[in-house]
């Protein structure tokens, strides 16, 4: 199978008590991002939109590693960060790798309208705010989206012209090996995200285009190489 498949492209678009409270302090109240833009207001054009790549694969295809290495070789691109219900990790900032939020913080916002998509799994939810999505695209910024399946259809459906690609493990085997070398969750936990990857890897052929991870140098140049020729970047 080719390492990167294009899949007939459619025209036009994730508790550590007090350390960890200190770290990922959150302020009670919705979340949304302004972000200045170029004004047409001092005689300039209004920027190009920018165009949207949702990147999704089961959990354990090493979506965040490759976009890791992509993202600082693009220009004018960035990585629009998920907010999520999970604890946050001792390693971790509020809104550098998530915005997190409390259960009744997102669910008030889910309410309110504020997510393009959102997903819950296990008791933590994960979500795409409408607002830092919209104020880069709007701005002329390319966004990257780290997405789940239904994340990824919703991206479909709602923001025309969004480019889906879909990052998948070499074999189910391997997947099932990098989950559980992570030993942080609990085999429940592993077997139900391996429940919900069979599901994923059935519909892969839904994206645009799709990369399998087998060797991390190697997938990340094929993810850069997408994203630039579907970026128009040289």
């Amino acid at each position: 199978m080719p390492a990167a498949v294009p899949v007939a492209v459619r025209p036009g678009l994730f508790a550590l008590k007090d350390a960890a409270h200190r770290l990922c302090s959150r302020p009670q109240q919705n979340m949304s991002f302004e972000i200045d833009s170029k004004s047409s207001a001092h005689g300039g054009a209004p920027p190009t939109p920018g165009r949207l790549v949702a990147v999704s694969g089961p959990s354990g295809a090493g979506k965040g590693t490759l976009i890791g290495k992509v993202l600082p070789r693009l220009s004018n691109t960035v990585l629009s960060k998920s907010a999520t219900t999970r604890p946050c990790r001792p390693d971790e900032r509020q809104g550098r790798e998530y915005y997190f939020l409390t259960q009744a913080e997102f669910e008030k916002q889910v309410k309110e309208g504020d997510f393009i998509e959102y997903v819950k799994y296990g008791s933590n939810y994960y979500g795409t705010l409408k607002s830092e999505v919209e104020a880069n695209l709007q701005s002329g910024r390319n966004v990257i989206v780290e997405i789940e399946l239904e994340g990824a259809r919703s991206f479909r459906r709602q923001i025309p012209g969004s480019v889906l690609i879909f990052i998948a493990p070499p074999d189910f085997e391997e997947l099932r090996r990098r989950l559980t070398k992570r030993s942080t969750e609990s085999t429940a936990a592993v077997d139900a995200r391996l429940a919900r990857a069979r599901a994923e890897l059935a519909a892969q052929r839904e994206f645009d285009y799709i990369i399998v991870n087998d060797y991390v140098d190697k997938a990340a140049d094929e993810l850069e190489n997408v994203i630039r020729t579907v970026l128009k970047e040289v």
